[in-house]
């Protein structure tokens, strides 16, 4: 079944768009599963945001400059817009320490997201706590031209699929964990899996 996306007109108001809970811990043998959600929507037709969120107590922060990004607590989201061609994805990631990482994926290769467009995407993080428990997160907006730029497509109509999958991840001891939106059936951990994106489907509701 496919994650809704809503078109929107205008500043999102979070509180009535459809809400992802990344369930599926396939690999994860101990009850550290962290409750993660996510919302997109895409604003006037052309531009994706996407708010991503956790509720960790004490979300792992590598200390170290430059951090080993992947042992800390992450948050990510890999997809295909609609209309691209090829094997080519855009892996989003947020970290706990307030970094954002996008990456360009091809073929089992990457490269940094500068080397197609040079404006630097920077997340709004945010944390807090309400009834549920402590919760860090981010929101970062993705114009239209950064899909130009990097696959040729502009704009997202109603109808469009987006393929893709949200991750929650950590590798660092105890906390090591690697939850999924979309279930992913391989023998180890794997984020770079397209094979097993799902669709995000475009809506005018």
């Amino acid at each position: 079944m496919s994650f809704k996306i809503s078109r929107i007109q205008g500043a999102p108001v979070w509180d009535s768009l459809p809400v992802a809970v990344l369930t599926k811990y396939p690999w994860t043998n101990d009850a550290y599963r962290p409750f993660t959600q996510a919302q997109l929507c895409v604003v006037n037709g052309e531009d994706l945001i996407v708010r991503l969120w956790s509720f960790e107590n004490d979300p792992v922060v590598s200390p170290e400059k430059p951090r080993d990004f992947f042992a800390q607590s992450c948050i990510s989201f890999f997809f295909t817009p609609p209309g691209a061609h090829g094997a080519r994805y855009l892996a989003l990631s947020l970290s706990a320490g307030g970094e954002t990482l996008a990456r360009v994926c091809e073929d089992g290769a990457s490269r940094p997201l500068s080397d197609f467009y040079t404006e630097t995407l920077c997340a709004d993080m945010f944390a807090g706590e309400n009834l549920q428990g402590e919760f860090w997160g981010g929101q970062i907006a993705l114009p239209a031209a950064l899909f130009e730029a990097v696959f040729g497509v502009k704009g997202f109509e109603k109808g469009h699929t987006i393929q893709g999958n949200l991750y929650k991840t950590c590798g660092t001891p105890p906390y090591v964990h690697f939850g999924c939106y979309f279930d992913i059936r391989l023998p180890a951990p794997e984020m770079h899996a397209p094979a097993f994106f799902g669709a995000f489907e475009i809506v005018d509701y």
